[in-house]
């Protein structure tokens, strides 16, 4: 990412420091990988995409204390997939919850359907990873292929393109319009170093006992 995006209490940041390492540890976990569907031993391979400018990374923080809980990441079309593809993960349970996945996934899909400019974005979900299932329901993905590998788990493979995420962008504004933020828009940019959030009134009033 080159510069962050804000979606009511959470913020996706671009890499700073020790971030990029520690997306990477991530996937050092089982469970980050099964979801992903990486690989032990694709880290190598990961990392010269996203240097090449394959992958596009983000870490979703929250926006009452700026602490980082998770990535984003959008991986470049490849095969017979015609959209860049999604995963994001958040590792600690505690932090886990539908809005801040959510808001995670509206603020990166803006930032590449809307400032990115690409045509539309996708992933691949467990069928059996049931929150990230009702997750990508709830804003408007659909499903248009199921594929097993040949290890037993069925995945479901979520698209996303212009005409949904208008409809997603219009229910959103709707949802602004009647809970204010205080941000006075649906997304806000962050366009410069060290990219701070904006908290108002309404954002603390809803998360301020985040820690």
């Amino acid at each position: 990412m080159k510069f962050g995006v804000q979606r009511r209490g959470i913020y996706l940041a671009p890499l700073r420091g020790l971030d990029r390492m520690w997306i990477f540890s991530q996937l050092e976990a089982p469970e980050i990988r099964d979801n992903l569907g990486v690989e032990e031993g694709d880290q190598l391979g990961l990392r010269m995409e996203h240097s090449l400018g394959k992958i596009v990374l983000g870490t979703i923080r929250r926006v009452v204390n700026r602490q980082r809980i998770g990535f984003v990441a959008m991986r470049h079309p490849a095969g017979d997939q015609d959209f860049w593809d999604f995963s994001y993960a958040i590792p600690d349970a505690r932090h886990r919850d539908a809005f801040s996945a959510m808001h995670s996934i509206d603020a990166i899909v803006h930032y590449m359907l809307d400032h990115l400019g690409v045509p539309a974005v996708g992933g691949l979900t467990r069928e059996d990873n049931l929150p990230a299932q009702v997750v990508a329901r709830r804003i408007g993905y659909r499903i248009i292929d199921t594929r097993d590998y040949g290890d037993g788990i069925r995945w479901s493979v979520f698209r996303f393109g212009r005409e949904e995420w208008a409809r997603r962008v219009a229910r959103l504004e709707r949802g602004e319009a009647s809970h204010p933020s205080g941000l006075g828009r649906v997304f806000h940019v962050l366009p410069e170093a060290p990219f701070d959030p904006v908290v108002t009134p309404e954002l603390l009033a809803e998360h301020g006992g985040d820690g």
